[in-house]
């Protein structure tokens, strides 16, 4: 009965059944190195519909025995202890149905790439909770990595294809689906295809800790002014929760089609803070980050309401209430 339920909830995933030990398992090789699976669980009751993590542990100490580390994504409960893989873990948590904050791509593919060539037997075992977005989004930041440090070149969508085909059935659909994830994705390609000077002026920019302000928001195309506050806009970090925009703390105006929507204060922030999730309504939201939004434009962001992630991070937005809408920032003079 466990089996089946744990095949339920893993699908569409391709499963790894190990005829030897007479296990299977929830997990992928995306490489020889690199192994994405979803969360092991160590309590008795989640044992009936995820895997246990004995079982992991027992496959990779029978194959890759001193030679293995895990990857920890979740940030709920990472769902095991330390203790319990002998301090063989390194934790990276966010939230799910989120990118990872681009802070976290850079620590977490460094360890990586340090890890794995230490030794070519050493082998990273990487983990969310379904072992999809938030463990596919790293995965696929390593290869990017790995295919740039080796000088050659590649695109997000041929890795997200890679991805996509050594972990999904062939009927799942992409293996990164969320929009914030990929777009998080096309960041990191940005990153590692500018020039070194590039590079540098962005870690010197968050070292630096520098301020900037979101000024206004403008919404192209919204039915009527009562409807703009029923949007329930919200601004949060990875952080912390930063503000929700409404009549009382904002001065709304309204030009041709577009409503402007201006906090009393500016939203004060600083370069430690740039990822940002505007989030439309309740279950409507969008991640962006201020840095790389700021190198393709003006300092703000223009989002379609096809940009926007529904529901848990699918297509369910509910009925379109707007066409665009746009966030500025600024950054003030020192």
């Amino acid at each position: 009965m466990k089996s089946i339920i744990r095949s339920i909830v893993s699908s569409p995933k391709r499963v790894h059944y190990d005829k030897p030990l007479g296990l299977q398992y929830d997990l992928s090789y995306i490489t020889s190195q690199i192994i994405v699976a979803s969360a092991p669980v160590s309590g008795f009751l989640q044992q009936y519909y995820r895997y246990p993590l004995s079982d992991l542990v027992t496959f990779l100490n029978t194959y890759h025995l001193n030679h293995w580390r895990l990857f920890n994504f979740r940030g709920e409960d990472p769902g095991y202890t330390d203790e319990e893989v002998n301090g063989q873990v390194s934790h990276y948590p966010f939230p799910d149905h989120s990118p990872p904050s681009f802070d976290i791509m850079l620590q977490c593919v460094k360890e990586l790439q340090q890890y794995l060539k230490q030794d070519t037997k050493n082998v990273a075992v990487l983990h969310c909770k379904a072992g999809k977005g938030r463990s596919g989004s790293l995965c696929c930041a390593y290869l990017m990595y790995d295919e740039f440090s080796n000088g050659r070149g590649f695109n997000v969508k041929s890795v997200i294809d890679l991805f996509t085909e050594k972990r999904m059935q062939s009927f799942a659909g992409d293996g990164i689906s969320i929009l914030s994830q990929q777009r998080y994705l096309d960041y990191w390609s940005t990153f590692l295809n500018s020039t070194p000077e590039l590079r540098q002026q962005y870690l010197e920019y968050v070292e630096q800790v520098k301020p900037y302000e979101i000024y206004k928001v403008r919404v192209k195309n919204v039915c009527n002014l009562s409807e703009f506050y029923k949007l329930n806009l919200l601004l949060n970090t990875v952080a912390k929760f930063v503000k929700k925009l409404t009549a009382e703390n904002s001065k709304m105006t309204k030009h041709d089609q577009n409503l402007f929507f201006t906090p009393n204060t500016p939203i004060k922030l600083d370069s430690s803070m740039l990822d940002i999730k505007l989030g439309v309504k309740t279950w409507c939201y969008c991640w962006f980050n201020i840095y790389f939004e700021s190198l393709a434009s003006s300092p703000s962001v223009i989002l379609q309401w096809e940009d926007l992630d529904g529901f848990k991070g699918t297509r369910q937005r509910g009925v379109k209430v707007f066409d665009e809408i746009e966030v500025y920032w600024n950054i003030p003079q020192e």
